[in-house]
């Protein structure tokens, strides 16, 4: 009988415990119906471009930075570099479907590799700056920056796709 009572505690504290677990699960992930335009207002601000000399970029350069095609996708969006010896990225991607984003990481990690390539041995600041290169993904999202406000953009961020 006090075993009996014991087991059915368990049992409840048990149920309790894995509605409790499912709950953090789904309210920690992504909202993959978030607009991606909603999400890249709410991280990258007029100030921003405007502080950081970024400017907008389209599929062609998502082409050629990263060896990813815009239709292979759901959405993007792409703030390049102002110059030739300026490295500030900003990229939002949203995915088709989450089995993409290991690919679209790679492609990423593939693009930061090739500008440390490009600036080894004379572009110090540069290379600092890819060093300190913020990627994170969350669900079907993934965002991307390098320069001085990469980590409060990747804050910002991940404050945007769990609202």
């Amino acid at each position: 009988m006090k075993y009996d009572k014991i087991a059915l505690g368990v049992k409840i504290a048990m149920v309790v415990l894995l509605f409790a677990y499912i709950f953090m699960l789904t309210s920690s992930s992504a909202d993959n119906k978030k607009p991606l335009e909603k999400v890249a207002d709410q991280v990258i601000s007029t100030k921003i471009k405007e502080d950081t000399g970024i400017r907008e970029e389209g599929a062609k350069e998502l082409k050629r930075y990263y060896s990813l095609n815009a239709a292979d996708i759901d959405g993007f969006v792409l703030y390049g570099p102002a110059g030739t010896m300026d490295v500030g990225e900003i990229l939002i991607i949203k995915a088709k479907d989450e089995s993409q984003m290991e690919d679209i990481r790679t492609s990423v990690q593939n693009r930061i590799d090739e500008q440390l390539k490009n600036f080894n041995g004379y572009g110090t600041n540069q290379t600092e700056l890819l060093n300190h290169a913020v990627i994170r993904t969350n669900g079907r999202f993934l965002f991307f920056a390098v320069g001085d406000q990469a980590a409060s953009l990747g804050q910002s961020f991940s404050k945007s796709v769990r609202k």
